[in-house]
């Protein structure tokens, strides 16, 4: 999950298949039941990898309930537990809250949290008596692995980037990228804020660097470098990744992760499908190519929400309920690609296929989060993890 209040940070961790990898070939427009012809797009079905809990839960089509709030900093969210890190005047805590009853269900005295960019159920702590960097698990509170970290080194923030295997990936402000295999540390790379993370096939790293126009592909089992791309914005894919040529024809060149050419695509827009990169998930990179049109995808690759070939927005059912969404609005999509989450202007708004409203709240300061499931919205004084309908 990415909990980072400013950094988009997120890992796509390969082998965990959302849906079968299969991309069908589009045949001619189906009718719906109302007798609207779909786009030729709608039949594909696409391969989404990465987080399973980037797609809202299919509950929440029940309404919405009183959220659970959090006063604290929320480190990480994984199944029904929010994990918090709180300073009580001078005393530090990190609590494990089951957000479903809000009661408390472990504690780990002497600590606090990092920011948890892994959907693996767990989070990184510090010890702050002898300065130690532990894993806990986010379920039980038990502490499950010792880090190999210099705490005379490691200040200014540290928090876990990626999990794979026995190898933990970290981000550490006064270091940079720092891969370690419990108490052994494994390589340093030196590259500090990475706006964007994520595993690729074959153990392969995408770091995306904020404000330098500048992107790197790295060995993950080493950290050396393999491909340097100088490139604004790439969309990454499991494979490569997709940059923007002209946005007026618009067209759009694919790569792989050798920076090698793969094809292009133009006269038609190409978006980053929701769930994004961002939130966890990736898409092969000859699926961004052949449906540049769709917008947010279901869990089981099926497509939730695409245009035609004049912008109008469409789903499964036919043309989408709701007028003015541009896009850029679809925030979230639910595992069943029938509720979809958007953030226009100052407001968040949950509404299913047919434009029917389950929630509408101010969203003017803060960020919204999509973990294990749930929308979170995270400001300055509180965090609000909001609840299905029982």
């Amino acid at each position: 999950m990415n909990v980072a209040k400013n950094v988009r940070i997120r890992t796509s961790v390969t082998g965990v298949v959302v849906a079968s990898a299969l991309l069908v070939a589009a045949c001619s427009g189906d009718e719906t039941d109302e007798g609207a012809e779909l786009p030729e797009v709608a039949d594909l079905t696409l391969s989404p990898q990465g987080d399973s809990g980037a797609w809202l839960k299919d509950e929440y089509a029940n309404g919405v309930a009183d959220p659970f709030y959090i006063s604290g900093f929320l480190c990480a969210l994984d199944g029904d537990v929010a994990v918090e890190s709180s300073d009580e005047n001078g005393a530090y805590h990190v609590r494990g809250w089951d957000v479903r009853s809000g009661e408390q269900v472990w504690a780990i005295e002497g600590s606090t949290c990092s920011p948890s960019e892994t959907s693996d159920g767990t989070v990184l702590t510090l010890d702050m008596a002898d300065s130690t960097w532990q894993v806990a698990d986010i379920a039980t509170g038990d502490i499950v692995d010792d880090l190999a970290v210099d705490s005379s080194k490691a200040y200014g923030g540290v928090h876990i980037s990626a999990r794979v295997g026995d190898v933990v990936l970290l981000d550490i402000s006064s270091v940079g990228l720092f891969a370690v295999n419990g108490e052994e540390a494994l390589w340093e790379a030196g590259i500090e804020a990475p706006t964007e993370l994520h595993v690729l096939d074959d153990g392969l790293l995408a770091v995306t660097l904020g404000g330098a126009n500048e992107s790197r592909v790295l060995n993950l089992d080493t950290g050396e470098t393999i491909t340097t791309i100088h490139r604004d914005d790439p969309v990454w894919a499991t494979d490569g990744y997709v940059v923007e040529n002209d946005p007026d024809a618009p067209e759009y060149a694919a790569f792989d992760v050798d920076g090698d050419s793969v094809d292009t695509s133009s006269g038609k827009p190409m978006h980053a499908f929701v769930p994004t990169p961002a939130e966890g998930v990736l898409f092969p990179v000859e699926e961004h190519l052949a449906a540049g049109p769709v917008i947010a995808v279901a869990a089981d690759g099926t497509l939730a929400l695409f245009e035609n070939e004049s912008g109008k927005l469409f789903t499964q059912d036919g043309e989408f309920g709701v007028d003015g969404v541009e896009p850029y609005d679809v925030a979230g999509v639910s595992a069943d690609g029938s509720l979809f989450l958007l953030k226009a202007g100052q407001e968040l708004t949950l509404i299913d296929s047919e434009g029917n409203e389950l929630l509408t709240r101010p969203a003017a300061e803060g960020n919204l989060i999509i973990a294990s499931g749930y929308f979170v919205w995270d400001s300055k004084n509180t965090t609000e993890v909001f609840l299905p309908q029982e």
